[in-house]
């Protein structure tokens, strides 16, 4: 039903996992016919307590199949640091701008910030540590740079915690990424599987992890897109589902966690 509703909406690499996401959903009557219904479910109210609130990753999915004209958001992680992310960030920054596309390339490794270097930007006082802290606009920290169509959003590496965001502030940078007037957003992610990373990377239907032909920066890699998935799922499930149960045991269970890939993981 969902492939033949909203066919016109192409969900690149996620789409055969969302797809057996409904089919599991439905089988333990989570939802009904109604995929969409599921989406809606998923949403959170701003009243609930801090410890409740989930980023809604199926909402995401909602947003692209309504609004098709939206801002393109790249997240762009890796399992292993070093591997060429923010290299591969600001030329996928600087050649879309090239192109006549407006792009804003945030840096969100945050507590090693160090993007503006890539693209020699010379480091102020607006940047998302200030913006945090000293309640500022979000377009006020939205920077121009030298090359053409491309606009920059700084990290911060000078203030202490910014790397444990609480959920409120998260879901507030969220919908100030999302509501960017621009063609992309860039983001250039942290390396590892810290849970902020793995939501902003689900942000989108569609990211890119860099790796490098070294063993561990391989192994890295497919780690990184095993938890991304065991996130998806687990922020589609509502809590008390067997859905969420299953994986609530599971993450308990780390022989079997570790000896489990994608596919099966999946089914």
């Amino acid at each position: 039903k969902l492939q033949e509703k909203y066919s016109k909406c192409y969900i690149s690499g996620i789409e055969s996992i969302l797809s057996l996401i409904f089919k599991k959903a439905l089988e333990l009557e989570i939802i009904n016919s109604n995929p969409m219904q599921f989406v809606k479910m998923q949403r959170r109210p701003t009243e609930l307590k801090e410890d409740e609130k989930e980023i809604s990753l199926m909402e995401n999915l909602y947003n692209l199949c309504y609004n098709f004209d939206m801002t393109q958001i790249i997240p762009v992680a890796s399992g292993k640091g070093g591997v060429g992310k923010s290299l591969l960030s600001a030329n996928l920054a600087i050649s879309l701008g090239q192109q006549g596309k407006k792009v804003v390339l945030v840096d969100l490794d945050l507590g090693a910030s160090n993007l503006h270097l890539v693209i020699g930007q010379k480091p102020g006082s607006a940047s998302l540590g200030s913006w945090f802290t000293e309640k500022s606009d979000f377009k006020d920290i939205i920077q121009p740079t030298d090359y053409q169509n491309v606009s920059f959003i700084a990290g911060d590496n000078q203030i202490p915690d910014l790397t444990s965001l609480k959920s409120v502030q998260k879901l507030k940078l969220i919908r100030n990424l999302k509501n960017i007037d621009t063609d992309y957003v860039i983001l250039d992610l942290g390396a590892g599987t810290h849970q902020f990373i793995l939501d902003m990377f689900l942000l989108s239907p569609q990211g890119i992890v860099v790796s490098a032909p070294a063993v561990t920066a391989t192994l890295n890699g497919y780690l990184f897109l095993k938890n991304a998935v065991f996130r998806l799922l687990y922020t589609t499930f509502k809590r008390g589902t067997p859905g969420r149960q299953y994986l609530d045991e599971l993450k308990k269970d780390s022989a079997t966690m570790q000896k489990l890939y994608i596919p099966q993981l999946v089914q």
